[in-house]
């Protein structure tokens, strides 16, 4: 062959080559582009659905009853293959509305879609449906709408001449490949649905060489398997599975439906060493986040303040796109071609921030986590086809975070930001041989004050401000809300809030939404007017005062007949004041609740200042659990109605101006003589009664002791000071006055200085002064009672004396200071005291000072009403002898 007839003969070759290539990549394109109708393959056993004897119509849901779902998979070391077969009877003119059209999808990246036939059966007869050309596919993704990503292409397929009584059949292949980790397979097969399944059918060819495992979660399934060249076959019948009731409010991670999981048997040491080198390639490639790294570290000193800013970079700066093809599905990409392409899913967002807080010498590790079965985890055959969402594990001076790349609207300090409690994370790192329990502390918090002014009476509009402070995951939440809406739609929101709970609200100030820079919080401040807060009664007019932040936490649960968990708001920790100034005139006890249990924390605290005619209530709310099992519920929700009772406040005024009030809550207890806090203060009252009659029994001994005493030879009064002090404070101060008195009188008759012993004693405190003056002149004219009585001593005495008795008419509301103050005041005249012993004999001296039975009586009968009240402080008490007052 000459070398002209070489060169064409090569040209040739090559040029048949070319259009190969060409045709192929049309094919593929056209495959692409279309889904091709072909022959059920060798491999299947196909089954036929069965004609019902009876349909089950008071169960069925939309018209339609599923008399046959047939799944058969085949998988090897690099394709699964699965086929599906459906048998649907239509029963009434929704079913028809509901299968007008059968829609196909997949995922062309890593599958193939392939169509057996569409058939109708009516009447026995056989109507084939299919369509005699390859289906065009429609390049739209279902899952844009909640913002996810997958590339998925779907077909339509219209079905003509459908009508009630026909059964729609139809089968089709979707073929994957295995990558990127072709040693982790994961078949999961539902074994219950919420409405009537006739048969159902699955059956796993497993040609390769893993060992493979499974788990029935619900109802028992019998799994069957049988030795088949080349491995396994696994395979599982299910006749009239019994519908599972549908349930509101489960948890993300709870399926109330059975199922049947088979996976390879691996560890979870195992799932790690698969995982992790396709995580260290793509962290390799990380030359582009050099200059950022250097730019960060020339901006932040601390290691916590890097840390802080790689996240909040990779945060606000990578656009975050949910790609439905997540970690199990895809490795990550290299960390330069997420930066050159500006979005990432959370794998690859984990990637980058990982590999930024190493150049920043920061110990940090990707950790995959699994958003429907974070409680579960470890108790799951280990699979990376549970895990769903990847983090970022940092360790930081000993302590451990777990940072969320894919979160926006986080800032502030390291410990300010809100982290994500998954459960369980499994971090990828060569030591890693279990999923870690995370441990999340919560820094998420919310505080609410407001103020109600209702100090113009009823008729009068009220005015109402709130303000607001957001911590953490609260002010995460509201930076993101008023990212999507407009600030004038979030003041409409609020006023309409109001509008349910205050008819006629008006607005004062536009409600203002304040970032606080350099912390993760967030303030807002509202203004209000309310024209008519008083609402008309047939007795008079009332007013309610709401714990409007813990509304969702007070509403009625609806199912609480139920077989599954209920999910919880979670973290949730809200303090919330509120403060209401009224007109003059009001008398209000003070209050405490307390509802305690392993669900929840909840206070109320009341308390009013009669001189500042100031009602105040505290609320605090503590979130313990995420979700509650389903035998806790009833519990639950007797504890939110305690709750739901106390987190409303009332007060009514009568039209005949009584000015009688009480709060709402507590009105029907004082109509019930029997109820705990009629017991508690009928034994408070009872042990006052006795204090008292301890007190006039010495009154009475104390008079007729003065009267069968021989004539006075001691000057002034004296007593131990000791005994001065104590009797003081357990009389409170009538004993002060007794010796104020005592002394006046020794002025009056011995001095033959005129003044009224009795007005002298009852306006001591202006008098004291006086008083001491005398005892120094008389001891100034006493050489042998040794040292005088300096004015000083006198002054200082006054003094504290004065402002003690001021500070008791100030805050007669404070009752342990009141305690405490007495106590003082003896105190206060122990200089006084002192210089009047020094003027008697001892005998004189011992003589007032003794000990008496009246004085052990007014002792116990003091400690017995103390130890009451402190008994009541801490709750020793029983519940029926618990009162509010002075609990706080």
């Amino acid at each position: 062959m000459s070398y002209r007839e070489r060169s064409r003969s090569r040209f040739a070759g090559w040029w048949a080559l070319l259009c190969i290539v060409m045709l192929s990549v049309q094919v593929q394109a056209a495959n692409r582009d279309q889904v091709q109708i072909e022959p059920v393959e060798s491999w299947v056993n196909a089954i036929p659905f069965q004609t019902p004897a009876s349909v089950p119509h008071e169960q069925l849901q939309d018209g339609e009853y599923t008399l046959l779902q047939d799944l058969q998979t085949r998988a090897t070391a690099g394709i699964t293959t699965t086929y599906y077969h459906y048998a649907t009877l239509i029963d009434n003119p929704s079913g028809l509305q509901q299968n007008s059209s059968i829609t196909l999808g997949f995922y062309p990246r890593s599958q193939s879609l392939t169509l057996h036939y569409v058939r109708i059966i009516r009447d026995g007869q056989q109507l084939d449906r299919t369509p005699q050309q390859p289906v065009a596919l429609l390049n739209q993704d279902e899952e844009l709408a909640d913002t996810v990503y997958g590339g998925k292409l779907t077909t339509n397929i219209l079905l003509d001449d459908l009508r009630v009584g026909d059964v729609i059949e139809y089968a089709f292949t979707r073929t994957s490949d295995n990558q990127p980790y072709p040693e982790q397979g994961w078949m999961r097969i539902r074994t219950q649905y919420t409405v009537p399944v006739q048969q159902k059918q699955y059956r796993l060819l497993w040609l390769r060489p893993e060992v493979l495992q499974w788990d029935v979660t619900g109802p028992a399934v019998q799994v069957t398997t049988a030795t088949v060249p080349g491995g396994k076959e696994y395979s599982l019948q299910l006749q009239h599975p019994e519908p599972v009731r549908s349930e509101k409010g489960t948890p993300d991670w709870y399926s109330r439906f059975g199922a049947v999981t088979f996976v390879p048997q691996y560890s979870w040491q195992q799932v790690v060493q698969q995982v992790l080198p396709s995580f260290a390639a793509a962290m390799q490639e990380d030359s582009a986040l050099q200059p950022l790294a250097a730019t960060i570290r020339q901006q932040h000193r601390s290691v916590a303040e890097l840390c802080a800013a790689a996240l909040s970079y990779v945060q606000s700066q990578l656009r975050y796109v949910e790609l439905d093809m997540d970690a199990k599905d895809l490795p990550p990409s290299a960390v330069n071609t997420i930066l050159q392409r500006g979005y990432a899913d959370s794998v690859d967002k984990a990637v980058v921030l990982t590999a930024l807080l190493r150049q920043l010498g920061i110990d940090a590790a990707p950790a995959l986590v699994s958003g429907w079965k974070m409680q579960r985890l470890p108790e799951l055959m280990p699979s990376v086809w549970w895990l769903d969402h990847a983090l970022v594990q940092v360790q930081l001076a000993g302590k451990q975070y777990w940072l969320d790349p894919s979160l926006s609207y986080q800032q502030g300090a390291l410990d300010d930001i809100f982290q994500p409690d998954y459960g369980y994370a499994l971090v990828l790192s060569e030591a890693t041989t279990a999923p870690s329990a995370m441990q999340v502390g919560s820094n998420h918090h919310s505080r609410y004050t407001e103020h109600f002014d209702l100090s113009k009476g009823p008729q009068a509009a009220a005015d109402y401000t709130s303000e607001t402070l957001l911590q953490g995951f609260d002010a995460e939440q509201m930076r993101g809300m008023l990212a999507r809406q407009s600030v004038a739609d979030k003041r409409t929101d609020y006023l309409n809030f109001y509008q349910d709970y205050y008819s006629g609200i008006e607005v004062v100030q536009p409600a203002s939404f304040t970032n606080v820079e350099g912390k993760n919080q967030f303030r807002i401040k509202e203004h209000y007017v309310i024209p008519e807060i008083w609402q008309k009664t047939d007795k008079g007019h009332e007013v309610f005062f709401y714990a409007f932040n813990l509304e969702p936490m007070v509403k009625k649960i609806k199912d609480t007949a139920r077989t599954s968990p209920l999910a919880l708001p979670f973290p949730l920790n809200i303090d919330e004041t509120i403060e209401v100034k009224l007109d003059g005139g009001w008398s209000l006890d003070d209050g405490y609740f307390e509802e305690d249990n392993p669900f929840f924390y909840f206070s109320r605290k009341s308390s009013f200042s009669k001189r500042q005619q100031t009602l105040t209530l505290q609320f605090t709310y503590r979130a313990k659990v995420s979700w509650l099992a389903a035998q806790d519920v009833s519990a639950y929700v007797k504890a939110r109605a305690r709750m739901a009772e106390k987190a409303e406040y009332g007060l009514w005024i009568e039209d005949n101006d009584a000015a009688e009030s009480a709060p709402a809550s507590t009105a029907n207890d004082k109509k019930n003589a029997d109820t705990p806090e009629s017991l508690g203060m009928q034994l408070f009252g009872c042990l006052i009664l006795l204090h008292a009659m301890a007190l006039l029994y010495g009154l009475v001994q104390s008079y007729f002791e003065g009267r069968e005493a021989p004539a006075r030879q001691a000057q002034f009064y004296p007593v131990a000071v000791w005994k001065l002090v104590l009797l003081t404070g357990l009389t409170w101060t009538f004993y002060l006055w007794y010796w104020h008195y005592q002394n006046w009188r020794y002025v009056r008759e011995q001095l033959k200085v005129k003044v009224l012993p009795g007005a002298r004693a009852l306006f001591s405190p202006l008098f004291f002064f006086s008083l001491g003056l005398q005892v120094r002149k008389v001891l100034a004219a006493s050489p042998e009672a040794g040292s005088s009585l300096s004015v000083t001593a006198v002054v200082l005495g006054v003094v504290v004396y004065l402002l003690l008795t001021l500070a008791q008419c100030m805050s007669p509301e404070s009752f342990y200071l009141v305690i405490l103050f007495n106590f003082c005041s003896g105190l206060a005249h122990a200089s006084v005291a002192r210089a009047i012993k020094r003027l008697n004999s001892a005998a004189s001296t011992a003589r007032n000072s003794v000990w008496r039975l009246r004085h052990s009586l007014i002792l116990l009968t003091y400690l017995l009403l103390m130890a009451f009240l402190l008994a009541n402080q801490l709750g020793w008490l029983p519940d029926p002898l618990l009162i509010p007052i002075f609990r706080h």
